[in-house]
């Protein structure tokens, strides 16, 4: 499924898969931003139309999560 991922000021579109029909599958890059995020939007296409959600990572144990999925935060280029 594309998506449009608004990461603060950047915007892109990704291609993620579902997993058993039930969950999206984002990509390592994407996931990181949201790490470091103070606006973190995903658009995407439903059968009612297109549905916005907002994500924060406020409380989000930085350290438990480079713990269990190697994963840091890292700011999106503009590129």
């Amino acid at each position: 499924m594309e998506v449009e991922v608004r990461v603060d000021g950047v915007h892109y579109f990704k291609g993620w898969n579902w997993l058993r029909g039930h969950y999206l599958s984002m990509d390592k890059g994407t996931a990181r931003g949201l790490m470091s995020a103070q606006v973190f939007n995903i658009a995407l296409p439903t059968r009612s139309g297109r549905q916005i959600a907002e994500f924060t990572p406020g409380g989000l144990n930085f350290d438990r999560v480079k713990q269990a999925c190697d994963l840091t935060p890292k700011k999106p280029s503009k590129d």
